[in-house]
């Protein structure tokens, strides 16, 4: 093996145990003190801004944010995302609704059955930060009777193919995979040649709108 790409939530540590710290590598959305190294950030602060500011220009306040541990840089920066666009809109920021947790499907939909079956309160919309989570949170939508988007709005992240199939389609931040994966190659080339390379920002972002966010119902308006 001449070189790797790191995409992964694993601390230093682990990978320690595994590859050689001589090995040239390029890690993705993180950066780590190991030589011969290198990293591609991507705009998640950016990405997770679009998809709050989408969410209040259709009316909705009370967004409940569900993100991945903080600890992570990019979950850190797509809270950062959120909490900018609610100041921008005068809105503090509500603690209880920036939630932590597994960003998994079987997690998303235990916690939106609970959180939404117990009182959806002022909620109108819900903002992840991945799609596996957006789909637990419209499968416990839909199983309590609750209609995605006239009664809840979603938006996921990443905008993977799946969110074409579900229903209904999942508005979702879209990153721009084939530059992504076509930097993390080059740089990595570069590395294994032998040159210096310093980070590369990914500043492409845009937020894919399908029919899972619509404007919040004039009667639920304060």
């Amino acid at each position: 093996m001449d070189g790797l790409i790191v995409a992964t939530r694993l601390g230093i540590a682990h990978l320690k145990k595994a590859f050689s710290t001589k090995l040239p590598m390029v890690f993705l959305g993180g950066s780590f003190d190991v030589p011969f190294s290198t990293s591609v950030f991507l705009p998640d602060k950016d990405g997770a801004y679009l998809a709050t500011k989408h969410l209040l220009e259709l009316g909705h306040r009370d967004i409940l944010c569900l993100g991945g541990p903080a600890k992570f840089s990019l979950f850190r920066e797509r809270f950062e995302g959120y909490v900018k666009a609610l100041t921008e809109w005068d809105l503090a920021p509500n603690p209880q609704l920036m939630v932590e947790m597994r960003l998994t499907f079987e997690e998303a939909y235990r916690f939106g059955r609970e959180f939404l079956g117990r009182a959806q309160g002022n909620v109108t919309a819900v903002f992840t930060h991945n799609d596996p989570s957006a789909l637990g949170i419209l499968k416990a939508a839909q199983d309590l009777g609750i209609d995605v988007p006239r009664e809840l709005s979603v938006v996921g992240f990443d905008n993977t193919y799946v969110t074409r199939f579900t229903q209904p389609p999942l508005t979702s931040v879209d990153l721009p995979k084939k530059i992504i994966g076509k930097r993390l190659v080059e740089l990595l080339i570069r590395l294994i040649q032998g040159h210096n390379v310093e980070p590369c920002f990914i500043e492409e972002v845009s937020l894919s709108v399908k029919a899972s966010t619509a404007p919040r119902r004039k009667e639920e308006k304060s």
